[in-house]
């Protein structure tokens, strides 16, 4: 089986199939990734009549599927995704609104952002930094984000600051409500 986000389109689905086709697959049924993860916890769930909310918060896209729960047996009720809602719009918020200006105010660089070529390799460094803290965050109420970047000169510098889960949130509650 390969797993698909909720949202894909038919063309994408078949694009899937194709890709799969050339590395050798001759069947390669597609699943839906909430529906894979539902079936892959069924196999050790204590409850045996329930409906379960399943949600993958991707990179990319949002999928979500209400699954159906009877004596050993689950069927998807509903499905939906949205391909523009993923963690990484929150990743870029963390970026550009928390570390680049840190790090622009602690370290004295000009115009670090995604915008200026010139500092994508630490624009990189912070994304990473940011997703891992983001990914912290989801056990922890604070994560340190430590990363070596460079300044004007080339000249390498450690770049270290906390995260906090309220930071996450507010920037999570506005990417999300469009403010």
């Amino acid at each position: 089986m390969i797993t698909v986000p909720a949202a894909f389109e038919l063309d994408q689905c078949d694009a899937t199939r194709r890709a799969a086709h050339l590395a050798g697959l001759e069947f390669a049924p597609l699943i839906q990734e909430p529906t894979a993860a539902a079936w892959a916890y069924a196999g050790v769930a204590s409850d045996h009549r329930a409906f379960w909310l399943v949600y993958d918060f991707g990179g990319g896209t949002f999928d979500a599927a209400v699954i159906n729960v009877r004596d050993g047996e689950f069927s998807v009720v509903n499905h939906a995704g949205d391909n523009f809602l993923g963690g990484k719009l929150i990743d870029w918020a963390l970026v550009d609104e928390l570390l680049a200006p840190a790090v622009m105010k602690a370290h004295g660089l000009v115009d670090l952002s995604r915008a200026n070529r010139r500092w994508a390799a630490n624009i990189a460094k912070l994304k990473h930094a940011a997703e891992n803290a983001k990914i912290a965050l989801s056990a922890g109420s604070i994560a340190e984000a430590r990363v070596e970047l460079t300044d004007a000169d080339s000249r390498p510098f450690e770049f270290c600051h906390e995260i906090h889960r309220a930071d996450l949130e507010r920037f999570t509650d506005r990417v999300y409500s469009g403010s």
